[in-house]
């Protein structure tokens, strides 16, 4: 009698595919025109407003600089630091927080004189918990305010920045990332919008990989996935409309994670692809003059935005990190898995159909050869994809493949004996495959395939 064994694994490869955390929070800047307080939009009026509360209670109680003060009726409390700049908190904020603010924002201001060249300010940091930060915020036209982590606001005359104040969320888990991130919105005044939420990120970045390197890997990873997946599917953000984004529409999460990811590493690819000194020149340039942005992008850089998205587009898919070179190919492995997987499930079916109703010996091999077939496809398809990195899962999958093309050939030459022996041997080892692949999706939480 016939017998063919069951291929007991008919499983498909895991994915864990997780979407940028960015999404849900989002940090945001208002600059304020160079105009005075009675020109200003309505919601600048607001924040004004509150703040011209805070000065005159502190002014007419002559606090001094270090101390507790009282704003909009609650208690909060006032550090001043070396440089003149005032760091309010509400005071059930932990000294550990506050100490750890301070820290970033000192480390900001050398990443701005690094890279930027740009000189201390003094500014007023506001650290608040969520419900009060709101409350800044309810009347600035955000389309959802209560996602907001942080936001900025200043006044810009003459080439000078002035009253400078940013507000955070104490208890984001991306605290440490935010307040570089808004600090350098008005160290860096007068950028169009999709440029200064770049050059925030770009600087956030790199005071978090001093603070906390994992995670801002891990968000790097997660973003430059982001803008590799919308370029991939035809969804990125051109660099018009980039321009032209509505960054108040919070409301649209996505759209709003994927703007900020195209900003930063088109930040990022301009300051690798050109010089050291040319996001530092660019930001000068903005601050000195009035003229449109594309001319002005000729004018420092060379090229237009136009020009420099497209040749970014290029590059962030083609010059790929060391852990997105191994994720690739984690990828190619879960895509022979999911192969393979569709070729165990009709085997399986064939297998049960064979033993109710019997199958004529001619059938049966012709039946054969076609699986021999559909395994031998698979196993020169794993040979002729060329890694550009070494991955011991993707050289197993292909052993695995070539096991059972092996099997194939004991059936077809009537050995059913080795053939039930190779096919359980490569079923524990594709057990082994789908397991050890499930881990590493499991450490790249970024990656998405």
């Amino acid at each position: 009698m016939l017998k063919l064994t069951r291929n007991k694994l008919n499983l498909a490869i895991l994915f864990i595919v997780l979407v940028s955390a960015f999404a849900l929070k989002v940090g945001y800047q208002v600059a304020v025109p160079s105009v005075g307080i009675q020109q200003q939009s309505p919601e600048i009026q607001d924040l004004q407003k509150r703040e011209l509360i805070t000065h005159a209670s502190t002014e007419a109680s002559d606090v001094p600089s270090s101390g507790s003060i009282i704003m909009n009726g609650r208690p909060y409390l006032r550090e001043m630091l070396p440089d003149e700049t005032k760091v309010i908190y509400e005071p059930w904020i932990d000294s550990d927080t506050v100490q750890s603010v301070v820290a970033s924002y000192d480390l900001t201001w050398k990443v701005l004189e690094d890279e930027f060249g740009i000189g201390k300010i003094s500014f007023e940091v506001h650290l608040l918990f969520p419900g009060q930060l709101t409350g800044f915020v309810n009347d600035g036209g955000f389309s959802d305010p209560e996602i907001l982590t942080g936001l900025s606001s200043h006044f810009f005359t003459d080439g000078q920045v002035s009253e400078a104040k940013i507000y955070v969320d104490v208890t984001d888990e991306a605290l440490l990332r935010n307040v570089p991130h808004e600090l350098t919105h008005p160290a860096t005044p007068n950028l169009p919008t999709w440029l200064s939420e770049g050059v925030g990120e770009y600087v956030a970045t790199r005071v978090q990989t001093e603070v906390d390197p994992i995670r801002a890997k891990l968000h790097e990873l997660e973003s430059r996935g982001l803008v590799r997946s919308a370029i991939k599917l035809g969804n990125a953000i051109s660099i018009r409309d980039l321009q032209d984004f509505d960054w108040k529409n919070t409301a649209n999460k996505g759209q709003l994670d994927l703007a900020y990811a195209q900003s930063w590493h088109l930040v990022e690819y301009i300051r690798k692809s050109y010089s050291r000194e040319s996001l530092a020149v660019l930001i000068k340039g903005f601050q000195a003059d009035e003229i449109d942005e594309d001319t002005l992008f000729i004018q420092m850089l060379g090229d237009s935005p136009h020009l420099i998205w497209l040749e970014f587009t290029e590059d962030i898919q083609r010059s790929l990190t060391l852990d997105e070179l191994e994720g690739k190919v984690l990828c190619k492995v879960a895509e022979f898995g999911n192969g393979s997987s569709l070729i165990s499930r009709d085997w399986n079916i064939f297998v049960n159909q064979s033993k109710i109703s019997g199958l004529d010996a001619d059938l049966l091999f012709k039946e054969l050869e076609q699986y021999k077939k559909r395994w031998r496809k698979l196993e020169q398809e794993a040979t002729a994809y060329n890694p550009e990195v070494s991955d011991s899962l993707y050289e197993r999958i292909g052993s695995y493949f070539q096991q059972m093309v092996a099997s194939m050939n004991f059936y077809i030459s009537n050995d059913f004996l080795q053939g039930d022996i190779m096919l359980h041997q490569a079923n524990l080892e594709y057990k082994d495959i789908s397991d050890d692949l499930a881990r590493e999706f499991t450490d790249r939480r970024w990656l998405k395939c």
